[in-house]
């Protein structure tokens, strides 16, 4: 299955709509499980560091975790990479039209052009590790840039023992360079470029992955057959919302032995 043309192809049917694409964001917000335990995450972090916090969101596609972030705390300075130019012209566009100002993007290769260093207090890298061939010139990258004290906060697809599906999953899109990590590679990985305290735990157990088909799995596979089984999804969402949902509140607010990702929270001293 291909993840980005369809990226793209959602990009464009809303263009530069503020209306568009605030109904998108709002609504990827609340189907994608793994939202969930980003806001649940942000809200922790944000009880515990009060005032003004430089937040980065390393590859920020659509613009959804960085709105995500920018409601947490409109106080809070937002700072939006992507790859891809386009995405990032009509985020910018966007959050100017919906006054959002504490939010900017900027397009860049995040494995060789180096953000400026100890200039953020919290960085977001979700589901881009398994994208980029050089994941160690990523995360080193990113973690030059956070400054003493503060952390990034890393989703990656899970492989190993405790993956459901067993050691030998699939990738779940042709764009990905890799299935995904294990606990302990990717504490090797975060402890090696610098970072002191590394926790992970896994996510997306069995709640996670039926609200992930429901959501996510099934509306992609019908868009890569034809882009016009778009039409239908406002009913196809509207009937399965409320479903959708209490999946997704039951994944986040339960612990899981197994899963088919992973949650990693990593502290610069």
């Amino acid at each position: 299955m291909k993840y980005d043309p369809i990226i793209q192809k959602i990009d464009n049917l809303f263009g530069s709509s503020a209306f568009g694409h605030l109904f998108l964001y709002k609504l990827l917000n609340l189907v994608l499980p793994r939202s969930w335990h980003i806001r649940r995450e942000l809200n922790i972090w944000k009880k515990t560091h009060i005032g003004h916090q430089c937040v980065l969101d390393a590859g920020s596609a659509l613009g959804q975790n960085a709105y995500l972030i920018s409601r947490i705390n409109n106080r809070w300075s937002v700072k939006g990479f992507d790859i891809n130019k386009r995405l990032v012209a009509h985020g910018n566009k966007v959050f100017r039209k919906l006054r959002l100002d504490n939010v900017v993007f900027r397009s860049g290769d995040l494995t060789k052009e180096m953000l400026a260093a100890s200039s953020f207090d919290l960085a977001l890298a979700i589901d881009i590790a398994e994208f980029v061939r050089d994941d160690k010139a990523l995360l080193t990258n990113i973690y030059q840039s956070i400054r003493p004290g503060g952390a990034l906060f890393l989703y990656t697809h899970l492989i190993g023992n405790q993956n459901t599906k067993g050691p030998k999953s699939q990738p779940l899109v042709d764009e990905q360079v890799r299935l995904g990590y294990s606990a302990e590679s990717i504490k090797e990985m975060l402890k090696s470029i610098g970072f002191k305290r590394v926790k992970a735990r896994v996510v997306f157990g069995v709640l996670g992955n039926l609200s992930w088909r429901l959501s996510i799995i099934i509306p992609m596979h019908l868009l890569n057959v034809n882009f016009a089984f778009v039409a239908l999804l406002p009913v196809y969402y509207a009937l399965l919302l409320p479903v959708i949902v209490l999946l997704n509140y039951l994944e986040s607010h339960t612990g899981h032995l197994t899963g088919t990702a992973m949650l990693t929270k990593a502290y610069k001293d």
